[in-house]
């Protein structure tokens, strides 16, 4: 795949500045930085402290005690029989 990036002269100097203190090309530094964020996990959106809401404050406040990339509960445990299956069958019995 090809990318053409457009750059300000300034943004451009800049690049490449930063490409020679690291001592690689351009094209390189550029590959290993997509490269970077096609691995990157995904990251939940964190809540703003600053919100209007009183629950989303709150709730940012709290989030930096969360480790992080604790990932997701999966969709399957969230079900009906997973979180109540052993109560159920007692009920039927």
């Amino acid at each position: 795949m090809t990318l053409k990036l457009e750059l300000s002269p300034a943004e451009e100097a800049t690049l490449i500045k930063k490409a020679e203190e690291k001592g690689v090309a351009v094209e390189k530094m550029l590959l290993d930085a997509a490269l970077g964020i096609i691995e990157q996990p995904v990251r939940k959106r964190r809540l703003d402290p600053e919100s209007e809401d009183p629950f989303e404050r709150e709730i940012a406040a709290l989030q930096h005690l969360l480790p992080q990339g604790l990932g997701s509960i999966p969709e399957e445990a969230l079900r009906r029989e997973h979180l109540y299956g052993d109560e159920d069958e007692s009920r039927s019995e």
